[in-house]
């Protein structure tokens, strides 16, 4: 629920607007920010999101590593613990490899 009401509120501080932008000689319209904050309320939101993932997946870290010495026939950490790192890793590693991508091909950054 907390995510959903900071994409609420992204929506609504935030509205996404469309802008001409021209690429290779044409005209399109691309998606960015606009509402109260202008461009940078956009990414404000989007940081604001990370933090939380980042947040609810420590919590998630935190519990699994209390728990690993529960007995077998409740004991999941193992499988927590690795659904967990392989989400954080997925995120250290396609965050920035869009960011770098997004200014050079828009269509590879969309598909990531």
């Amino acid at each position: 629920i907390p995510a959903l009401l900071i994409v609420v509120l992204w929506t609504i501080i935030s509205t996404p607007t469309a802008a001409m932008m021209e690429s290779n000689g044409e005209d399109h319209f691309v998606c960015t920010t606009g509402g109260f904050t202008g461009t940078p309320g956009g990414l404000v939101f989007f940081f604001v999101l990370v933090a939380y993932a980042v947040l609810v997946l420590g919590f998630g870290a935190a519990i699994s590593i209390l728990v690993r010495n529960v007995p077998s026939l409740y004991n999941e950490s193992k499988l927590l613990t690795i659904s967990i790192y392989n989400l954080g890793f997925l995120a250290a590693v396609i965050i920035p490899v869009f960011l770098v991508v997004e200014p050079f091909n828009p269509f590879i950054a969309w598909i990531l």
